[in-house]
Order: C-alpha cells, then sequence, then structure tokens
C-alpha cells in the first residue's frame, strides 16, 4: 500500500499537482480501523464523491480520489512502473 508520499507524487505526475486532503480523507478511518480502513465506506469511491460534492464539486479532487484508490490495489512492483512510465 502506498504512503501518502507517493499518492502525492501520483497526483503531481498526473494533475499537476498533489491533494493531501483527498489523501487524508480516505485514510481518516486508519487509526481506527488500521490496515482494515479501506473496507470502511470512506475509503472508496463514495467517499471520493462525498469528498468532491463539500469541496464545491471539485472534480479534480474527485479525480484525485480515484487516483488514491486504484494505487492503493496496485502491488509495489506495479506502482513502481507506473511512476516510471508517467515520469518518461
Amino acid at each position: 500500500m502506498p504512503d501518502h508520499r507517493t499518492h502525492k507524487a501520483i497526483c503531481r505526475l498526473l494533475l499537476g499537482r498533489a491533494y493531501p486532503d483527498v489523501d487524508k480523507f480516505l485514510d481518516s478511518t486508519y487509526p481506527i480501523s488500521g490496515r482494515k480502513h479501506r473496507q470502511d465506506w470512506v475509503h472508496s469511491i463514495y467517499g471520493a464523491m462525498l469528498y468532491a460534492i463539500m469541496n464545491d464539486f471539485d472534480e479534480e479532487k474527485f479525480l484525485a480520489g480515484l487516483i488514491h484508490l486504484m494505487a492503493d490495489e496496485m502491488d509495489q512492483k506495479a506502482l513502481k512502473l507506473l511512476l516510471q512510465f508517467i515520469k518518461s
């Protein structure tokens, strides 16, 4: 599972800037649920939609949320390949 630094790097490369507030929101139940926070509704497409709606329907925040969720599903090797591909 990528850390927030990796999430920021991916967003910077794909969207032109990082969205740490989105990452913080999607991972907000981590202190309670630990690694199982990914099973909570907040860490889902619904959580990404809700956060975008709460921020004046900010489409880029929604995209950042989707990118966060997809990166979390990738294994470390695939994530490294993605970062290399994006940078080239």
